[in-house]
């Protein structure tokens, strides 16, 4: 069949714009996976030696690339092994590099979808796998050379079991640390020695950034002393005594008081809402979630939203979800009228740590959004918290190219309050599709601050020196 495709090539090689031709080629080598793909790793890293596609007597080049690397495209197919690839499914492509390398998961997922595989909570499944590259050079006369067979065992592991969750404690430095650790004791197990659990991270939560601690098994279920430090660097301060930690995450800020003492405080950290502007008709509407093949809390038909709030002229259910819904990653999310024979799926493999806006219409599809999603494209809402400004009260002026949107000043009065994230804000929305300037002011009071300029939705928070913070665009 080579020799074919050579001679059936040549013979076209007097073309009247003379385009180079294919006259010889070396197919690619598949080289061997050096384990089974079994879930021991998380990535499986796929290798070859090229293919080679020779112009004119290896001379020539199109206008792609010549007969080396560029312009050839590697699609990696696999089939079970017997079927001599009667119905090869692709499970990756590859352009001009010589490996590709696949998440497990994503090629557990091609076994489920066309091999009929199935994930079970206590027993794995195996299958004897076949793999081939077929690679393309892209010319204007396409040809295409498939390499070796590799066979390789491939194990499709359990569905992970979904452990209760388990709470973490969030600092927030206001004493001008500049660096934090948490020590706890009595020591137990693993736990580390002054000055403690180091941080993995930073949070942002109702407007401050907290360091993110995320304890071991032994900080659980046992009454322990914390001490806040900046991190053995000479300060430390007594945090909860006597403390068991358990589900509940823990945020604390550490600052120094009016006295000029070092002091700490319990924030609050309200769970996260799941707003819905439904237009599928239905009377009646509950949540049902899932998550490694379990309820995360509730089972079917799930949570039933609890109330309804007027957003910008639209009505939004309000769906209470309890911490169990934000402390599991990765969930999966069916809305349905409240079990009486109608569901539509929307987000899968999402991890609801914030509050979040779902619009859906009425063929199911859907949006996702951090606040509420407007149906104009032309309108833009801003939002403006003033609990640190000491206004008590907000309106928005707005000028530029269209005139006064909302009138002379002050301009429009806001809105509100509507809470994000368990944050109180203020809002207007207003309709312009070229951008604009939008100046907050405490109702014509005396204060006011910078210009907005744009016209797209944004969340702002006004500071005690009437400037603003922008903590959110959409």
């Amino acid at each position: 069949m080579l020799m074919a495709l050579l001679v059936s090539v040549g013979l076209s090689s007097c073309s009247p714009d003379d385009m180079p031709q294919l006259t010889r080629l070396v197919e690619p080598e598949l080289n061997k996976l050096p384990n089974d793909i079994d879930g021991t790793s998380t990535v499986y890293t796929f290798t070859w030696e090229a293919a080679k596609f020779y112009m004119d007597d290896d001379m020539q080049s199109t206008s792609i690339g010549s007969y080396e690397y560029q312009g050839i495209q590697y699609v990696l197919q696999g089939d079970l092994m017997g079927n001599d690839f009667a119905n090869p499914v692709a499970f990756g492509t590859a352009i001009s590099e010589n490996y590709l390398s696949l998440a497990y998961e994503d090629i557990a997922k091609v076994m489920m979808q066309n091999f009929g595989m199935v994930r079970s909570v206590d027993e794995t499944s195996t299958a004897d796998l076949e793999f081939r590259l077929v690679a393309t050079y892209g010319s204007n006369e396409s040809t295409s050379v498939t390499s070796n067979v590799i066979q390789v065992p491939f194990t499709l592991t359990t569905i992970p079991p979904v452990t209760g969750p388990k709470g973490k404690i969030f600092i927030c430095d206001m004493a001008g640390w500049g660096a934090m650790a948490l020590y706890a004791w009595p020591e137990a197990g693993s736990m580390p020695g002054w000055p403690g659990l180091q941080s993995t991270g930073t949070a942002s939560k109702n407007g401050k950034t907290y360091y993110e601690f995320t304890p071991s098994d032994e900080y659980y279920g046992a009454a322990l002393n914390y001490i806040a430090n900046n991190n053995n660097g000479g300060q430390q301060i007594d945090l909860m005594q006597d403390f068991t930690l358990g589900e509940e995450d823990v945020y604390l800020t550490v600052f120094i008081d009016e006295l000029g003492n070092l002091n700490y405080q319990i924030d609050e950290d309200p769970a996260p809402k799941m707003y819905v502007l439904s237009n599928l008709g239905w009377s009646d509407y509950s949540m049902y979630v899932w998550a490694g093949g379990a309820d995360v809390e509730a089972g079917w038909p799930g949570v039933h939203y609890s109330s309804v709030v007027n957003i910008n002229g639209e009505q939004w259910m309000v769906f209470e979800m309890s911490r169990a819904y934000s402390k599991t990653a990765s969930t999966n999310w069916i809305i349905n009228n409240n079990n009486n024979g109608s569901q539509v799926d929307i987000m899968q493999g999402y991890t609801f740590d914030h509050d979040t806006f779902v619009r859906i219409a009425a063929d199911g599809s859907y949006t996702v959004s951090n606040g509420p999603i407007l149906n104009d494209e032309n309108q833009f809402t801003v939002y403006a918290n003033i609990d640190e400004s000491g206004w008590s009260s907000i309106s928005f002026y707005v000028w530029g190219d269209l005139g006064e949107l909302c009138g002379g000043w002050p301009g429009a009065a806001a809105s509100g309050p509507f809470t994000i994230n368990g944050v109180n804000y203020y809002y207007h929305t207003f309709t312009a599709n070229v951008p604009v300037n939008v100046i907050p002011n405490n109702s014509g009071a005396g204060n006011q601050s910078p210009d907005i300029s744009g016209n797209t939705d944004v969340i702002i928070k006004i500071a005690s020196d009437n400037s603003y913070e922008i903590v959110k665009t959409f």
